[in-house]
């Protein structure tokens, strides 16, 4: 499900890629290659979900059982996202990644 860029082997880091950020590389389980992820793959898999809780923040009545439910959905949207949607590339250290 989840290739490496490096060795071509399913990397198994599971929900730790959905907490992953630009600035905190992992390494691969396989070939210990530290991987990462871009500021744009790491904004665009959050888009969608950040895009619901703005919806749930101005539509529904404030401080309502639908509108913390909302809430909740669109963090596990992101979570979601990121854990299955957001791509890995090979942390650089020259650039900073």
């Amino acid at each position: 499900m989840d290739i490496c860029p490096a060795c071509q082997q399913d990397h198994t880091l599971g929900w730790h890629k959905a907490t992953m950020s630009p600035l905190a590389p992992m390494p691969c389980s396989n070939c210990d290659t530290e991987l990462c992820v871009t500021w744009k793959g790491y904004l665009l898999s959050a888009l969608p979900g950040s895009l619901l809780f703005l919806l749930a923040y101005l539509l529904l009545e404030e401080e309502s059982v639908s509108q913390y439910a909302s809430y909740a959905a669109s963090v596990a949207f992101i979570a979601f996202t990121q854990r299955f949607y957001m791509p890995l590339v090979i942390h650089s250290k020259d650039k900073g990644s």
